[in-house]
C-alpha cells in the first residue's frame, strides 16, 4: 500500500471500530472517549481535518497504519486521497520528508513478507483452538503485541463480552481474532484468508453489511460535495458493492487439472 495522485483504497469505518482502546475495551463497552468525528483545523477550500485525538486513546498500531489527517476530495494533503478518508501509512518510510515518501516512483515503502508477530498469533490461535491455552502462552505471544500497542494484556478469562460478538466463538477466541486483524491489518491478504478459514466470508458483503464500505465521520466539515451515507464518507468509489456468494468458501479446480486427472471432476460447488 503506497500513496500516489490517484485515489488508493483506505481503512474502513468496520476496521477502525475494530480496534480496542486504551482500556483494553471494545467500543461498545469503553470508558473512554467513543466518538469518530473528525475535527476542524483549517477553513476554506483547502479544509483540513484532523482525527489524532481520537487516535490518542486507541490501540496504538492504529495511529501506525493511517495519517493523523483525512484525505479525501477537496482535502489536498500531500496531493493524496483516499476513498474513505482514512489514508493508509504503514510502511511508509518516516525518515524521507513529504511528499517522497509516498510517492510511488521512489518506490521507498518496506514490504516485509513474514515476521515475527505472525507466528505469535498462529501460536495463540492453535492453542486457543485446542482448548489448551495457557496465560503463559498469552504471555509469550499476544502480550508481548500488546505491549507494543500499549494495552492492558489479554488474560485467559477475558472479563468481558463484546457484542459485536456474533461468530459463535468464545471470548477469548475473538479477541485473539481481532488481534490478528489489528496487528495484520493491509498485511499480504492475511485478512481474506483469515475469514475464509474462519467460515466468515459473508462479513465482505456490503449489503449484508454496509459499514464496510463506510469511511471516515465528517460531520464537522459542512462544506464538502463528497458522497456521504449520513456522517460517514461513502467509500464504495461510485456505488460499487460486494456481494458474497458461498462458492467463494472454496477455490475453484483449475480446469487444467480436470483435464490431467478427470476424477477431479465436477469441480467445486457454483463453479
Amino acid at each position: 500500500y503506497i500513496t500516489s495522485t490517484t485515489q488508493i483504497s483506505g481503512l474502513s469505518k468496520n476496521a477502525f471500530d475494530a480496534y480496542l482502546f486504551k482500556d483494553g475495551k471494545p467500543l461498545a463497552l469503553t470508558a473512554e472517549n467513543k466518538s469518530d468525528e473528525a475535527e476542524v483545523i483549517s477553513a476554506g477550500e483547502g479544509k483540513i481535518m484532523k482525527i489524532k485525538d481520537l487516535l490518542a486513546v486507541r490501540d496504538g498500531r492504529l495511529s501506525e497504519t493511517i495519517d493523523t489527517l483525512l484525505c479525501y476530495v477537496r482535502q489536498d494533503v500531500v496531493g493524496t486521497t483516499s476513498s474513505s478518508g482514512y489514508r493508509v501509512i504503514k510502511y511508509d518510510n518516516p525518515t524521507l520528508p513529504m511528499p517522497e515518501r509516498s510517492m510511488t516512483s521512489a518506490n521507498q515503502t518496506d514490504a516485509p513478507l513474514f515476521w515475527l508477530a505472525v507466528i505469535y498469533l498462529n501460536y495463540a490461535e492453535a492453542a486457543a483452538e485446542l482448548g489448551n491455552i495457557t496465560q503463559t502462552d498469552l504471555d509469550n505471544t499476544v502480550n508481548k503485541l500488546r505491549d507494543r500497542a500499549g494495552l492492558p494484556h489479554l488474560s485467559t478469562n477475558v472479563g468481558f463480552h463484546d457484542p459485536a460478538n456474533n461468530e459463535n466463538v468464545s471470548d477469548l477466541i475473538w479477541e485473539i481474532r481481532r488481534e490478528r486483524r489489528c496487528e495484520l491489518m493491509f498485511d499480504n491478504n492475511f485478512r481474506f484468508w483469515d475469514l475464509a478459514r474462519w467460515h466468515q466470508l459473508e462479513k465482505l458483503d456490503s449489503e449484508k453489511h454496509p459499514d464496510i464500505l463506510l469511511g471516515a465521520n465528517i460531520k464537522a466539515d459542512v462544506t464538502t460535495t463528497i458522497d456521504k451515507i449520513g456522517d460517514y464518507i461513502d467509500g464504495t468509489k461510485g456505488g460499487n458493492k460486494r456481494i458474497y456468494n458461498a462458492k467463494y468458501d472454496l477455490s475453484p479446480i483449475p480446469s487444467g487439472q480436470i483435464t490431467l486427472n478427470p476424477q477431479l471432476a465436477p469441480n467445486n460447488p457454483g463453479w
